[in-house]
């Protein structure tokens, strides 16, 4: 578990720092790139004795790109960052900002979502989605349950579909705890990892379907190494559905022929470098044609909320990685972006997109992929996520204060358990 050998890192320091230099976010010149893998190196000795590797601290986007094949010596440097994140938290705790993007830690983005307060997202939702969201909370007994991922309840209208209306779903509930891992908050990861393990073993789950690439990838890479009873059997929603595409269960009707898409690949994605094709193959089914961005794949830069882990601030992250993320992918030329299966990028790139006028008219047409196979079956699909993230961003500058507080970054309280009426 988060296995980093410090040694090995210096036998190799000849490298100049090729994770630092080849990341598709911070991207340091060799000799910079050295100097800060150095005091990452040295912060992880000494701790608060050292210096704080600025540039990670600010910058890295917890993307996993340099988990793949950046390091010579064959090393995990996303591991190294994650456990100076871990370092820090437990020096210095977290700020209001940093609590506001996690899920089960509230006051958060969702107690927004819930209707709490009248000025809250739940007025701006259609009667459709205020149901669609009234029925998440209350999961009944099921052996097969499609867990949309936290981000969807800020968007959903892309899981509220016919296509998808054979499964039973679950929400925030049911939170996998990838923002924590994210931000190296560990000893919350384990508690939720085990809450989430219990709630699925007391409606008698035996199968997980994933619609948000973080969520798989944390069931299958990392819950194993947390929990001794992680029983379930675990897919990917987009294989599911493209089962059913080549057995005829979902049928074109529509030829997207003449649309020209650009592809954002997911953070989480990059631990499953196969499902990248995956993606592609289920465009490419749409008729629709793809031109890549410069940074694709394993290199694709992040949405933009990755980034908020380690720098804590909107517009860090809005400068740095979000308006990079939008300039390629208007460079390729396409009418839109597909966003590949996670479902935290849609109402992050809606919001942090209208945060500033200059965002908001730099911005393209965005569709998830599921909206892709929607309209390729002849389904206009609601395809509102600038609209959305117009109200998001108006409740977090109107809850600011909620969030920021007075005083000192603190820590987390313990995640609690959810109780549900069965």
């Amino acid at each position: 578990m988060l296995e980093f050998d410090l040694d090995k890192c210096e036998e190799y320091g000849g490298c100049g720092g090729a994770c630092l230099n080849r990341c598709p976010v911070i991207h340091l010149k060799p000799n910079y790139a050295r100097v800060e893998m150095n005091s990452a190196l040295d912060k992880m000795r000494k701790g608060a004795k050292s210096p704080d590797p600025s540039n990670i601290f600010i910058k890295c986007a917890a993307c996993f790109s340099c988990n793949q094949d950046y390091c010579p010596a064959e090393l995990k440097p996303m591991n190294l960052i994650l456990k100076l994140f871990a370092q820090r938290y437990e020096k210095q705790g977290l700020p209001g900002q940093g609590r506001f993007f996690l899920p089960r830690s509230e006051p958060n983005f969702w107690t927004l979502l819930q209707g709490q307060k009248e000025d809250a997202i739940y007025q701006y939702l259609s009667l459709d989605e205020r149901k669609f969201l009234k029925d998440l909370r209350k999961p009944r007994k099921t052996s097969e349950i499609l867990l949309i991922g936290c981000g969807a309840e800020l968007t959903p209208y892309i899981f509220n579909i016919n296509l998808l209306n054979e499964y039973t779903k679950g929400g925030r509930e049911f939170c996998c705890g990838a923002r924590y891992y994210q931000m190296g908050l560990f000893d919350h990861f384990t508690q939720i990892a085990k809450n989430t393990t219990d709630l699925l073993h007391s409606l008698g789950v035996k199968k997980i379907v994933c619609a948000c690439i973080g969520c798989y990838s944390i069931f299958t890479k990392f819950y194993p190494e947390f929990i001794k009873k992680f029983d379930f059997e675990v897919v990917y929603l987009l294989d599911e559905l493209q089962e059913k595409i080549k057995k005829g269960k979902i049928q074109q009707t529509r030829s997207l022929e003449g649309m020209t898409v650009t592809i954002h690949d997911p953070c989480f994605l990059k631990l499953h470098p196969e499902k990248f094709d995956l993606i592609r193959e289920i465009i490419n089914w749409t008729g629709a044609t793809i031109v890549e961005m410069e940074h694709n794949k394993n290199d694709s830069i992040c949405c933009g909320l990755g980034g908020i882990g380690s720098s804590f601030d909107i517009s860090t992250v809005q400068n740095q990685v979000m308006r990079r993320k939008m300039a390629e992918a208007r460079k390729t030329g396409a009418n839109a972006m597909v966003l590949g299966g996670c479902s935290s990028c849609a109402p992050t790139l809606g919001f942090l997109t209208n945060l500033s006028k200059k965002d908001f008219e730099a911005r393209m047409d965005i569709f998830h992929v599921i909206e892709m196979i929607q309209k390729a079956t002849g389904v206009v699909p609601a395809n509102i996520h600038y609209e959305r993230g117009k109200i998001l961003r108006q409740l977090f500058f109107e809850q600011l204060s909620t969030f920021t507080g007075k005083g000192k970054n603190r820590k987390l309280e313990k995640t609690p358990k959810i109780k549900l009426k069965l």
